[in-house]
This record gives C-alpha cells, sequence and structure tokens, in this order.
C-alpha cells in the first residue's frame, strides 16, 4: 500500500476521535530560557494538530513539487499563543545529526591567552637565566 493510501487510512480513523470544539492548543515561549517553546493543549488539540500534520504529509506526498503549506482557513486548528505557525515547508533532504556548537565563554579563552604568556615568560625567564650563567662561568 502506497504511504499516500497510508496516510489517508490513518487520518479517517482519526477524525471522529476529535472533539473539534473542545480542541485546545497554543505554542508558548518558555519564560527566562531562549529560543525554547512549549506547545500547550489538551487532548482533542494534539489530536487535531497531528490531523493537520498528517494532512499536510499526505499533499506532500500526493504534489513532491509543492515546497510549502500555509497554515489558515484550510486549518481546523486554531493556535494560541506567544508564537505563530504560519507555514509548513517541505523538506526533501535528510535529518542531518546535530554536532553541539560550544561557544566558549571570554573567560575560556582568556585563561588559554593567560598560560600562553605564563609559558613564553617563563622560556624567556630561563634563557636569560641560562645566558647570565653562561656568562658568569665564562668572565
Amino acid at each position: 500500500m502506497p504511504k499516500h493510501a497510508e496516510l489517508e487510512d490513518v487520518i479517517e480513523r482519526l477524525r471522529p476521535l476529535i472533539d473539534e470544539e473542545n480542541a485546545y492548543a497554543g505554542l508558548f515561549l518558555v519564560e527566562d530560557l531562549e529560543l525554547l517553546v512549549a506547545l500547550r493543549a489538551n487532548p482533542d488539540g494534539l489530536r487535531l494538530l497531528a490531523l493537520e500534520w498528517l494532512m499536510v504529509a499526505n499533499r506532500f506526498e500526493e504534489h513532491p513539487d509543492n515546497s510549502s503549506f500555509f497554515r489558515g482557513e484550510h486549518s481546523p486548528l486554531e493556535l494560541d499563543g506567544d508564537v505563530h505557525l504560519y507555514l509548513l515547508e517541505h523538506y526533501a533532504n535528510r535529518r542531518t545529526p546535530r554536532v553541539p556548537t560550544v561557544n566558549s565563554p571570554w573567560r575560556d579563552r582568556l585563561i588559554v591567552i593567560g598560560g600562553v604568556v605564563v609559558v613564553v615568560i617563563l622560556i624567556l625567564c630561563a634563557i636569560v637565566g641560562f645566558v647570565t650563567i653562561v656568562a658568569a662561568i665564562g668572565s
């Protein structure tokens, strides 16, 4: 069975389980945390959101050249909250593994620079001391 037909079957089985009048879902920014969004929803809202996303996946299966789906009057669920989801975009590439980026704070960089400076000073002191000892022995 093709993916399109399987998705249609799942969509049709999910529809009667949803009370659209009671459905609620919203995307909210989490306080004190940058770029973190929370989804607040009741079970009917989650089912309706899942139904919408399955319908969009089905549309992408039917029309692979269509690159995006704008939410609006076609959306069965009005999302509430601080963050608005207007566009579901088709991404044909595979997911790439995330490599965590570590932004070294200025203190870490300062420690490295300080360590290099100390090593250079110790080497210079050793050279000056060696030259002084050789000069004292030679005179």
